[in-house]
């Protein structure tokens, strides 16, 4: 796994966003056509995006006793809809979800070594479902994430909107490190509640844990399914006072991977038909045959 492209730019060029659109064009907040609906989406999370809430929603959901499926059908649930937070593409999440998996599968077409990349690009946003499935509001699913329970740095997607969010008048919360210490790690971080947090808490919950696979995911995998959406930490630098040498070591893994999750939002759409019968045999290799939700 050490060959694996480690540039962001080499990844921006092979991932080749097309004419229509430059490498620079896409994350873009400031303007376009889907302006109005990110900003909104936006304000409403980093009001409502408190510590009380996120520790809520995880109480919520911890056992993983609303919904059982098979994981091709989980993946067309959660991908039933469009991402309100995302200003780069319109189409329904799942075909974002294959065109990420096969541009990984473009450049690391060796499925024995990396069959476990392109099941994460498929998988990725898995937790999405959170939206369809139960109803969640898109602005505890989609959209960057953050910790809560220490100050939120001002970075990122409209960070002047994190002034209206109560948590900044806590006497703890409001503060550098919060209810944390230096270089705790980021698995001992309250993340905002989102996809990418419950799927991996869904993934790794003893009822889907220990249930029998023919292959384990790396925790490479895990960091790119639980931190892709953590912009602030793997694009601005922030919040890294709480890095351990473990998120250190995949922190690269993860950036990575966040480059072909939005380069490749350019793509042609995927012929699902023609692909599913690889990304089923994945499925059957490194995941349940029915996951806990």
């Amino acid at each position: 796994m050490t060959d694996i492209i480690s540039d962001v730019s080499m990844v921006q060029t092979l991932c080749d966003p097309g004419e229509g659109k430059k490498a620079e064009e896409f994350y873009n907040h400031t303007d376009g056509e889907r302006f109005d609906t990110v900003k909104n989406f936006y304000f409403q999370q980093h009001v409502q995006q408190t510590y009380d809430f996120a520790i809520s929603k995880m109480k919520k959901y911890e056992d993983m006793d609303k919904l059982m499926l098979d994981p091709w059908s989980a993946l067309e649930l959660g991908g039933s809809f469009t991402d309100d937070s995302d200003p780069d593409t319109e189409l329904d999440q799942i075909y974002h979800s294959f065109q990420v998996a096969e541009a990984l599968r473009k450049l690391y077409p060796d499925e024995e070594k990396y069959g476990w990349l392109h099941l994460t690009g498929l998988i990725h946003d898995l937790g999405k479902i959170l939206t369809p499935a139960f109803g969640e509001p898109q602005w505890c699913n989609v959209g960057d994430t953050f910790p809560v329970g220490c100050m939120f740095e001002r970075v990122g997607v409209f960070p002047e909107y994190f002034d209206y969010n109560p948590d900044l008048k806590h006497p703890v919360y409001s503060t550098k490190l919060g209810i944390y210490e230096p270089k705790c790690g980021l698995n001992n971080l309250i993340m905002s509640f989102s996809h990418d947090e419950y799927l991996y808490k869904v993934l790794t919950h003893e009822k889907n844990a220990s249930q029998f696979t023919e292959k384990k995911l790396p925790i490479q995998s895990y960091y790119m399914i639980r931190y892709h959406s953590f912009f602030p930490w793997h694009k601005f630098e922030a919040y890294t006072c709480f890095e351990n040498e473990i998120d250190k070591e995949n922190k690269h893994w993860v950036q990575i991977f966040a480059s072909f999750d939005l380069y490749s939002k350019a793509h042609d759409i995927v012929d699902i038909e023609s692909v599913k019968p690889y990304y089923q045999n994945l499925m059957k290799q490194y995941l349940p045959a029915k996951i806990y939700f």
